[in-house]
């Protein structure tokens, strides 16, 4: 099985200050990996480097076989690395339904020439993108809400439209930044209870988690992030690699 992401002696200072410190690991798919520390450690640094919001001043990013160190945010998630962020990025005055929408990969309605010299092509996306709104929406138990505004939803359910959003957008590695943080134990167990679903169909996760217990319970291995510098990984009883 070969890796889905590989991380080459990472390096990033600001002023002096190391915020990521040679930092190397692989990631195999299928798996979930987490990652804690103290604040300031480094770890959501780490994660913009990967997803491309920053750039790292030395190191390499590789993905599925692809050297990515250089390629922007957009290249990145059409590629297959989604990033759910601590507060959800969502459009509050947009319904639910319409929130999946725009994530789509209809990349032929991205073009506006596209609507005179591909008319039916986008409309057929179209339906089919709607179709597959509605079956993730279903899946995560929010077809209820499909008509209602973002910003009237739970902060538990915003966090929820923003995971849609990476698997309306086909995912293939998902970055999760404290998916647990700000919700109550109710919410928590469904986005638990979602994220070992997303596992077993084959969807490979990342995590950055203050609650290690969470954390130890979900992941396959469990990664320290301290002073910039990612120590030793340590197995868990889920791990299957």
């Amino acid at each position: 099985m070969e890796e889905l992401l590989i991380i080459r002696d990472l390096n990033k200072h600001y002023d002096g200050i190391i915020a990521v410190d040679k930092v190397n690991f692989t990631i195999m798919p299928g798996t979930i990996t987490g990652i804690y520390g103290d604040n300031g450690a480094g770890k959501t640094t780490l994660f913009n480097i990967i997803s491309g919001f920053e750039k790292a001043d030395m190191g390499n990013v590789v993905f599925e076989g692809e050297d990515i160190t250089r390629k922007s945010v957009i290249y990145r998630s059409r590629k297959g690395i989604g990033r759910l962020f601590q507060i959800p990025r969502i459009f509050s005055d947009v319904s639910v339904l319409d929130n999946l929408l725009a994530a789509g990969n209809n990349h032929e309605a991205k073009y506006l020439h596209n609507y005179v010299l591909k008319p039916a092509a986008i409309r057929q996306n179209i339906l089919k993108d709607r179709d597959k709104a509605k079956n993730i929406l279903k899946e995560f138990n929010l077809t209820s809400k499909a008509g209602l505004k973002a910003f009237e939803l739970s902060v538990g359910e915003k966090r929820l439209l923003s995971l849609c959003s990476l698997l309306m957008n086909e995912a293939k590695l998902l970055l999760l930044d404290e998916p647990f943080a700000g919700i109550n134990e109710i919410a928590a167990l469904q986005i638990q209870n979602y994220l070992i679903s997303l596992k077993s169909r084959g969807m490979t996760l990342v995590m950055i988690e203050h609650d290690k217990t969470k954390l130890f319970e979900l992941a396959d291995s469990v990664y320290e992030m301290k002073q910039g510098s990612l120590l030793k990984k340590t197995s868990t009883s889920h791990a299957n690699y």
